[in-house]
């Protein structure tokens, strides 16, 4: 059942970073703009039906108006349901963006290729990619894709920086969660339970305990769900307010694949109190 959920889950997240990709203008890197303008309309129809097979169909007919279109491959993952062919569509539409871009086009000197319309689509697929190897345990090469994306990206739009927490507390390497955390901490409920399970990790009980009564404060939603007084019943949603259920639900999505290993996580928190 929590599998369901999950899988679930992640569809929402991908379906929120469509919908986002689509509302955007975009200009694209393409023999012909006239006809990726065309296949942007013809996935507007997918907006009408709610079958993924029909989606998916819809797709592959703007491919065949536009083989350029990345927000096609976006849709492609989007509505697969084996996880391995999901990755292989958005791995598709990443390589197709990069090589339509060229080689040469990231040697330039920009502080921030994001701020370039071109490379947009390259990014949003490229995340939504990462996104997908993280989901599906695939740690090394998501790593790999959030840190080029923090490279190119340094303003970080897309908070790749909340997965690279994780990932770097996955792989105890702590040296570089605490310099992210002295780059990026804008004090949110992200970055205070990063601080707190980085203390944990390392064994810095007395600086875990101090932090619970912000953990409460920061996210009381999120803290009920590690300590059991409530269900992991939350659900995505493209409003994320400070302190909300969106919010927890978005720290769960990504901290879950540290904190289901630490079994001690619930009992040291309750104890602490």
């Amino acid at each position: 059942m929590k599998e369901q959920i999950d899988i679930i889950d992640i569809g929402m997240t991908f379906q929120m970073s469509l919908d986002a990709f689509l509302e955007e203008s975009h200009v694209g890197y393409t023999k012909n703009e006239q006809s990726y303008q065309q296949a942007l309309l013809k996935l507007e129809e997918s907006k009408r039906v709610r079958s993924w097979q029909k989606k998916q169909q819809i797709a592959y007919e703007a491919l065949d108006i536009c083989e350029d279109c990345i927000e096609a491959y976006m849709m492609l993952g989007t509505y697969e349901e084996d996880h391995a062919v999901r990755i292989q569509r958005y791995k598709e539409g990443m390589e197709l963006a990069t090589m339509n871009l060229g080689k040469d086009f990231f040697l330039r000197k920009v502080d921030d290729f994001y701020s370039i319309e071109q490379a947009k689509p390259l990014f949003h697929i490229k995340f939504t990619y990462a996104c997908a190897l993280y989901e599906a345990g695939c740690m090394r090469k998501a790593q790999q894709q959030f840190q080029e994306i923090l490279n190119l990206n340094p303003s970080d739009a897309f908070c790749a920086h909340h997965y690279l927490y994780a990932l770097s507390l996955y792989f105890e390497e702590y040296e570089s969660c605490k310099e992210l955390l002295q780059k990026y901490d804008q004090h949110s409920a992200m970055d205070c339970y990063v601080r707190f399970l980085l203390s944990l990790k390392t064994e810095n009980y007395a600086a875990a305990k101090t932090a619970i009564p912000y953990l409460q404060a920061a996210n009381c939603h999120f803290y009920n769900i590690l300590t059991y007084r409530s269900m992991n019943t939350l659900s995505q949603s493209q409003s994320m307010t400070p302190k909300s259920e969106e919010e927890a639900a978005y720290i769960y999505r990504i901290l879950n694949k540290v904190i289901h290993v630490m079994e001690y996580l619930p009992m040291f928190l309750v104890k602490s109190e």
